[in-house]
């Protein structure tokens, strides 16, 4: 599984946080073969963290380190807890993610 931070993106008209969708989230990292995404609500809507699962082989395994390589350069767990940043330069929203380790969850 892979964590994705950041998916939050807007209040609807009762104050509930919307994000991304699940399917929203397959499509942005289809290239990396997750098969399910699941998204963290609470009271108050989405809580801007994501799971992707992937297929329990070997193939899902290396398909969820790649993924977790793309999130090492700035954009990482560490780089999420240090304040981080939410929007590019250009506007677009910046995604954080890592792979999950024992006790993230």
């Amino acid at each position: 599984m892979v964590v994705i931070m950041n998916t939050q993106l807007e209040q609807d008209e009762n104050d509930k946080w919307l994000g991304m969708r699940n399917q929203e989230l397959l499509d942005y990292f289809g290239s990396y073969g997750a098969v399910r995404a699941r998204n963290s609500y609470g009271p108050k809507g989405h809580k801007g963290m994501s799971v992707l699962i992937f297929e329990s082989s070997a193939i899902g395994y290396t398909e969820a380190e790649r993924l977790s390589k793309h999130f090492e350069e700035g954009t990482d767990r560490v780089a999420w807890d240090r304040r981080p940043v939410l929007f590019y330069p250009e506007g677009k929203r910046k995604l954080y993610g890592n792979k999950t380790r024992h006790g993230y969850l």
